[in-house]
This record gives structure tokens, sequence and C-alpha cells, in this order.
């Protein structure tokens, strides 16, 4: 989840330790971007292919970010030795771009070096977006959705291959047993004032309304205490974590009807109402009034198949045989 970073100390990446020789001597180096202001779920799972790549015998990651990136406590590379601050030479045998990361990837539109791109979003697609202008830079194209690379595919602009590895969250931080005290989380950070309405509507229940990003071991918390959670997505996404998440947390996810997050199903593991708020209030009372257990036995089936360490597996399966694919 995202994290404020109002109350927390900001450090600069200049004082972060630099690559050892006998780190960059283990393998061939992934070398990784990223601008990090404020933690959010693309800023997550970049993370996770990086200690996907860390967990591989033949390669090693290292990570380069701006200038002005921060180094606070929710930064999950402010211990890592493998930030490079651009204090020696390193030749990277293979570049890892998110996003914007384009904008920093020496030789972009044709790079001699393999060049690995994880997509999280089907707004790549949009032509109206900076990100649309990336796609006919050569690439092995990872789509977090199936949503993202039927999108991708549709626009006949992408340069390389397109594959779908769906997104996956860590459910060993959901194993902590609390009481769930909490009948209504609301995670509204990205659509405050929808999360507002609902809260209105639902005054008989204990409620948590998230409309400003908190830590993300106090969401992980939050959601081990929801009976119910409220994802309230943009009306496009492609990568959309939340919901996958209250699912690995034990709690009932409920994500209106948007473009992307094919994981979750109506009635079968999630509730996917209409997006309106009477449709959204209504299928929450829904399910705080009836037992679901058949339905939380799915989103953990869920979970389980989008599992890290699959993704791990089918990630190092084609970092592996990314020559070949670049070609």
């Amino acid at each position: 989840m995202l994290t404020s970073m109002r109350r927390l100390k900001r450090r600069r990446v200049g004082t972060t330790l630099a690559p050892r020789d006998k780190d960059l001597d283990r393998g061939r180096v992934v070398q990784f971007f990223r601008d990090f202001h404020l933690f959010s779920g693309g800023h997550l799972k970049v993370w996770d292919y990086f200690e996907h790549v860390a967990s591989s015998s033949e390669f090693v990651p290292v990570i380069r970010f701006t200038p002005d990136s921060v180094f606070d406590g929710t930064n999950p590379w402010r211990r890592s030795s493998l930030v490079d601050v651009g204090s020696r030479p390193i030749e990277p045998g293979v570049l890892f771009v998110a996003g914007m990361d384009w904008t920093v990837v020496p030789d972009a539109r044709r790079s001699p070096i393999p060049v690995i791109n994880l997509v999280q979003h089907v707004r790549h697609a949009d032509p109206n977006e900076e990100l649309y202008s990336f796609l006919t830079n050569r690439a092995v194209r990872i789509c977090g959705d199936p949503a993202i690379e039927e999108a991708l595919r549709a626009t006949g602009k992408a340069n390389g291959p397109l594959l779908t590895i769906q997104i996956a969250t860590d459910l060993e931080c959901f194993t902590d047993d609390v009481e769930r005290d909490i009948d209504v989380l609301i995670v509204a950070i990205k659509q405050p004032e929808i999360g507002r309405s609902i809260d209105a509507a639902l005054p008989d229940y204990r409620r948590t309304l998230l409309t400003e990003p908190v830590r993300r071991d106090d969401f992980v918390r939050l959601l081990r205490r929801a009976k119910v959670t409220v994802c309230l997505p943009n009306a496009t996404e492609g990568a959309y974590l939340p919901p996958l998440e209250a699912m690995a947390s034990g709690s009932i996810a409920i994500c209106p009807e948007h473009i992307g997050n094919s994981y979750s199903r109506d009635a079968v593991n999630a509730f996917r109402p209409a997006y309106t708020v009477e449709a959204i209030a209504a299928a929450t009372i829904a399910a705080l009034s009836a037992e679901h257990s058949a339905l939380i036995d799915a989103g953990f089936r869920t979970v389980r198949d989008l599992s890290l360490a699959s993704e791990r597996r089918r990630f190092l399966d084609v970092l592996e045989k990314v020559d070949d694919l670049y070609a």
C-alpha cells in the first residue's frame, strides 16, 4: 500500500551503501531504476522482482535511483548494499524498467543490452499517455495481468515479446492472528470522495476509512482485522493489489467492476458490484449479513496460485531466456 512520508525522516540516495565487488562478481548484473518519493504498489512490485533476481545464483540485481529519491523508512531498498550510487562503473547484462524508468535507460529505443519491461497498467496502451510512446522501444514485456497484455497487443505497437505473469502477494506477512474488530475497511486512497460516501452509507457497522496513505505494516494489520475490505480502484487498472491482499488476509474482498484485475471473480472469491456507492454498500451489507466461508476459501486458493514463489519461478525462467527472447 501507499505510505505517508510527512512524519518520516527523509534520507538521500548518496548515504546508502554501494555494491561491493564480491556482490557484482556473483552473477550477471540486472540493472533496475527507480524514482522513489512515496511508497506505492508499483514500487512494491518492482521490489518483489528485485528480490526475485537476488534469489538467483546466476544474476545479481543492482538499482539506481534518481538523485532526488527519498530513502525513508518505507523504501524497501533503504538498507540494501545493491544500490548503485555511481561510485564506480557497473556493466549491466540486463536492464529492468517499469513505468517511467524508460526515461533514464541509455539508448532506450534499441538498447544493445536486453531490456525487460514490467508493465503494470493498461494505460500503457492509451495513445494519450506518455507511457504509450515507449511501446516502440525494444523489450521483453511482462504484463501483470492478462488485460494488460490484451490491451498492448491491440495497439500493434509493442516491439518485442509480450508475456503475462499475474501479480502475486506475499502470504507470509498475513500470518499473524488478530481479532477481527473492524467490520468494514474502506481502501479509498485512490477514490476518497467515493470512500466517504460509502462510509456514510454504513452507519451501523464498525468502519475504518483510508483516504490517505498509511505505512504498509499498518495496512497489513488493518486487513487482518477487517471482516470485509472494500477496495476502490481507478476505472482502469492493470495490476491492482489490494483485493488480492484482502484475500490473503482472510478478509472478504469487495472490488467494483473496472478494467483490469482478472483474478477477482464475482461471487467466487470476491464481490464485484457495479461502481456505484449504492451497489458497493449493498454488496458490503450482504457480505456482512451471511456466512461466506466458501468465498474466503476460494480467495485463499487464488492467493496460493498467485504466490510470490510461483511469480519468481516464472520470472526467473524468462530471465534465463532473455537473450533469445530479446533477439
